[in-house]
């Protein structure tokens, strides 16, 4: 009497995990709690601040400040650093 229940639970059963198993072979197997939190993490990332490497950053506004200040007139005859350093190049050095 109590053994035909038992056959009928384990049919249930192997039809619950067929049916499961299809569904997860549908989805291409992938874990539905994984995928989630893979998502999150998507969109979180999209809300944070890009920020440089701190020493690519420094390396920039350094080569930055040396051309501004290349461009600036700041020697004794109004002359750039360039334009002094060409003039210096043509002068006749005695030694």
């Amino acid at each position: 009497m109590g053994c035909g229940g038992s056959k009928q639970q384990a049919q249930a059963d192997t039809r619950a995990e067929a049916d499961r198993y299809q569904r997860r072979k549908k989805k291409g197997f992938r874990d539905s709690g994984l995928e989630r939190h893979r998502q999150a993490c998507i969109q979180q990332k999209k809300k944070l601040h890009h920020v440089e490497d701190p020493a690519t950053a420094r390396k920039k506004k350094v080569q930055k400040i040396q051309q501004t200040n290349k461009k600036k007139p700041a020697g004794p005859m109004g002359l750039t650093e360039n334009e002094l350093q060409k003039k210096r190049n043509n002068l006749k050095h005695v030694k």
